[in-house]
């Protein structure tokens, strides 16, 4: 059957109509404009001012080299991303007067060929065409003289590996699909199988094609996006606004990131606490079907004790964070539940306030400033209270609103609903809600994270369900409802893996699903995914405690939780390399290996951490899992088993297998048990800290952060088939190592060394050297 019938058959509302929540108008068009003829040309030290004929009027197109990379075209120079810093370009002569160009620091070259069919190219450092602009491909839509729309529209081919535009649930590569650029409540959390999933939380026009080049256009109005569904060699974005503004980058897939991130903010980075498992429930498992009549304290902290017991039980008492919904988030005797253990509260925010919230908490600010959304005159629809964020005091408000959590114990919560914006809605400044719909999960974030600064550092985490270009600074971000079903947990992939390739680095789905209490198997896959997650965290309509499960999915579920403990030093310290870098924790194989030709529309499995390799098992029943091997040496996690890259295999698999290999060339210091084995469980009182260390293929380097400002550098040096030299320019204090590898000898700083053997077989050996620090360490195996 084809795919786009298939579609509308089960599809629950056609294309472009939103059941939940806000939706947006759109304009009417009765003229598309052309650029029919280029006017004027100006040169300027820092950029380039093109006069274009649009209609009976003229049009500026100002090009620039932004200091960040890229090329950017614009008829706005005062967007609300406008890079200050910009390159002074200097003009190459030309044979053809008619050309006119400049290349640019990172190697991108701009050339405008002027007469009747004028054009805009852009090429990258290797002289390949990247980008094509000519007056076929831009229109202006007008209706009764008044501009309302802007087509864009680019070549691409059915091969192309398009990747981006937001958090997909649909698939990695948008290629022949669809897309609204509307945030909203996708309700995909129910019998979603088989739908076209073109509804996302988290909408960025940000396209990197597999071609070497990333186009983004900077706008938060409403836009559809057809990307080969209609034509297979044609895209088309349709923006319901009035300013052009795009920036194209070339170059590597890493490198068009980092200048998207640079341009529009590196992602948020929560505490370290925030990277181990975070448990907790809905408002259906804490109150029952009847949560919104049911503020009964006995019940939900009986629940509430009961959950900590079986936790106990299993022997975990070192829990970080509880997600509580609803009532239990206020309850004094809940904290001092939690507080007794060390367990930080994790709440439910929205963005609005009641007219009683806002008297009691803004007391000394007149009715008409408080910072509560207006809507436009004539409308039918109310306000419903929602915060203007733009109100200075929307900060004071939630600081005032909040403070008290903090004090009882509250170290974050979990945003949603900003995609209820509706057009009609006014802002303080100006602003409607048809510009702000999208753009709402930024400022949400924004003065959230501020007005908790202002009262516990960064103590604290928000994720949100929504997104846009820049919010990824703010705030974490979860991946909003999924059935607790496979394919479900295929959505959270699907969704996590574009989700990063749009600057969303710190991100995490709820554990098996939200809708729904799953079967054994889902919950099983959906806990090792979920491990293999930047947030592990539960929440769901329905038990997500493992013991709810059955005593296999007890095993499993402490066999990821204790893992997940042995890497919070890696997770960490990715996130603060994600912060840094602008990079995801989740690398999609495109963006982690893009050499890989043949991996670059690989969904299935990613690299974690740059450490890593994934490949979740989310087929029903599966009994092997295909995995796909880049280039180099893999070292299968828990037996140590060597598999030679540049191949694909068919990875047997139990119930009990997420099959996670770790890359040559690590020196990544863990957190285990004197035993130095993987998910043993330990305590403060047994910790220690171990370096576990796999050989390089060739001359490497693996960075470790212990904290923000405290950065460790190893270079990993190959001397021969057997030996490897491992450098430190800081002295080293961890004397326990797991080497992958059957060691038969060590020195340390030049010197042969004495070590004792905690345990060793043909694939790994864990040992304690005598000495204490090092700063070089040459590795002879067997």
């Amino acid at each position: 059957m084809d795919k786009k019938k298939m579609y509308h058959q089960v599809e629950k509302n056609e294309f472009g109509k939103f059941n939940s929540g806000a939706s947006p108008t759109e304009p009417i068009v009765d003229e598309w404009r052309m650029l029919e003829k280029l006017v004027d040309i100006v040169k300027f030290e820092d950029r380039l001012k093109i006069t274009y004929q649009l209609g009976n009027e003229n049009i500026d197109f100002v090009i620039s080299a932004p200091s960040l990379g890229g090329i950017r075209i614009t008829t706005t120079e005062s967007s609300f991303f406008n890079p200050t810093e910009r390159e002074e370009i200097h003009f190459i002569e030309s044979d053809d007067k008619d050309i006119i160009l400049f290349r640019t620091m990172d190697g991108t070259e701009f050339h405008l060929v002027n007469g009747p069919e004028w054009t805009i190219k852009i090429f990258d450092i290797y002289n390949v065409l990247q980008y094509c602009l000519t007056k076929d491909s831009v229109r202006f839509g007008f209706y009764e003289n008044k501009l309302v729309k802007i087509r864009l529209e680019f070549d691409i081919d059915p091969d192309d590996v398009l990747l981006g535009m937001g958090e997909k649930f649909s698939d990695i590569n948008q290629n022949g699909k669809r897309q609204f650029l509307w945030n909203t409540n996708c309700e995909y959390d129910i019998d979603s199988d088989g739908l076209e999933l073109w509804k996302s939380y988290k909408n960025v026009p940000l396209l990197h094609s597999s071609r070497g080049n990333t186009l983004f256009y900077a706008s938060y109005y409403p836009a559809v996006s057809d990307l080969g569904y209609t034509n297979p060699y044609k895209g088309i974005w349709e923006f319901w606004e009035t300013e052009f503004d795009i920036y194209i980058w070339t170059g590597t897939l890493d490198k068009r990131l980092r200048s998207y991130t640079r341009l529009t903010g590196k992602p948020f980075l929560p505490p370290k606490w925030a990277f181990r498992y975070t448990m907790g429930a809905g408002n259906q498992v804490w109150y029952g079907e009847n949560w919104e009549k049911e503020n009964n304290p006995e019940k939900y902290l009986k629940i509430l004790k009961e959950m900590l017991n079986g936790y106990r039980r299993l022997g975990i008492t070192n829990l970080s964070a509880m997600y509580g919904e609803g009532w239990i988030a206020e309850n004094r005797i809940a904290y001092e539940i939690l507080n007794a253990q060390g367990i930080r509260m994790i709440v439910w925010c929205t963005p609005d306030s009641e007219l009683e919230q806002n008297r009691k908490y803004l007391p000394n600010v007149k009715e008409e400033d408080y910072p509560i959304i207006k809507i436009k005159e004539g409308s039918k629809q109310e306000s419903g209270g929602r915060i203007d964020f733009f109100n200075h005091n929307a900060k004071v408000l939630i600081r005032n609103q909040k403070n008290d959590y903090f004090i009882k114990g509250m170290r974050g919560g979990m945003l949603g609903y900003s995609e209820q914006i509706t057009e009609d809605d006014m802002y303080c400044n100006g602003i409607t809600g048809k510009e702000m719909h999208n753009w709402g999960a930024y400022w949400y974030t924004k003065v959230y994270g501020e007005a908790t600064r202002e009262i516990i550092d960064d103590d604290y985490i928000y994720y949100c369900r929504e997104g846009c270009a820049g919010s990824q600074q703010w705030a974490a971000v979860y991946s909003g409802n999924q059935p607790a079903e496979l394919y479900g947990l295929k959505q959270q992939l699907n969704a996590g893996l574009s989700a990063g390739l749009c600057g969303f680095a710190v991100w995490g789905g709820d554990m098996a699903g939200y809708e729904g209490k799953p079967n054994v198997e889902t919950y099983i896959r959906g806990v090792e995914f979920a491990a293999f997650q930047p947030l592990m965290r539960s929440h769901g309509t329905k038990t997500r405690c493992p013991w709810d499960f059955g005593k296999e999915a007890e095993t499993v579920y402490l066999k990821y939780y204790w893992l997940r403990e042995n890497l919070i030093e890696m997770l960490y310290s990715a996130a603060i390399s994600s912060n840094h870098r602008g990079l995801p924790m989740m690398k999609a194989m495109a963006l982690a290996f893009p050499e890989e030709k043949d991996y670059l529309n690989n969904g299935e499995q990613y690299l974690f951490c740059d450490t890593i390799l994934v490949a979740p098992v989310l087929e029903e029943k599966a009994q092997t899992k295909k995995v796909c091997f880049p280039k180099g040496t893999w070292y299968e996690l828990w037996s140590g088993n060597e598999v030679l890259g540049s191949c694909e295999r068919e990875v047997p698999v139990s119930l009990k297998d997420c099959p996670a290999y770790l890359k040559s060339g690590i020196v990544l210091p863990v957190i285990m048990n004197e035993k130095m084995k993987w998910a043993v469980p330990f305590s403060e009182q047994n910790q220690t800290k171990v370096i576990v260390i796999t050989p390089p293929n060739m001359d490497d380097e693996y960075r470790y952060y212990a904290e923000e400002d405290d950065k460790y550098v190893f270079k990993s040096v190959k001397e021969d088939e057997r030996v490897f030299t491992i450098y430190s320019l800081k002295d080293i204090f961890i004397n326990k190592l797991l080497i992958y590898g059957n060691v038969h000898e060590i020195e340390v700083d030049g010197k042969k060394e004495e070590f004792s053997i905690v345990y060793e077989n043909q694939t790994m050996t864990a040992l304690r050297l005598k000495s204490d620090r090092w700063n070089k360490l040459t590795i002879t195996c067997k």
